[in-house]
């Protein structure tokens, strides 16, 4: 009886590691989860300020249009506009900017420390789905 009462003692030690070990994994996806959802809607709020600086300058370049057309002066509106693109722009950048430093942090995931000492085709398996953005900083870094 001792035989299976050890049996049974190391598979319950081993299902608590293997539920251990699964749980610290869903937890990881959870994470990768959470931060691909977040890229997402980086690049979609910066698809919309994009679209809002296009409309943005569009209306811009009406007015100037008009106003030269006409011969009429409304320096006040014209600021008022130009201050719109410039805040816009400004969004945009700065949400552009996250997203390259967000972008920065998974290419040193998925890249290791190879891509840094080697061009891309020497480091084999490791940098085969290495992200386009990944590649060209790899590229700059090894001329």
């Amino acid at each position: 009886m001792k035989i299976l009462e050890d049996f049974i003692e190391a598979s319950a030690k081993i299902a608590d590691q293997a539920a251990k070990v699964a749980g610290e994994a869903f937890e990881q996806s959870k994470v990768l989860a959470g931060e691909a959802v977040d890229m997402g809607k980086r690049k979609m709020n910066i698809l919309a300020l994009e679209n809002d600086l296009a409309k943005a300058q569009r209306q811009l370049g009406a007015l100037y249009y008009v106003m030269r057309k006409t011969g009429e002066e409304n320096e006040e509106l014209m600021t008022q506009y130009y201050e719109d693109v410039v805040r816009i722009n400004d969004r945009l950048e700065k949400l552009k900017a996250e997203d390259r430093s967000a972008e920065e942090g998974v290419c040193e995931e998925e890249c290791g420390d190879c891509c840094d000492e080697a061009p891309r085709e020497e480091c084999g398996e490791i940098c085969a789905d290495v992200p386009a953005e990944c590649e060209e900083k790899s590229d700059a870094e090894n001329l």
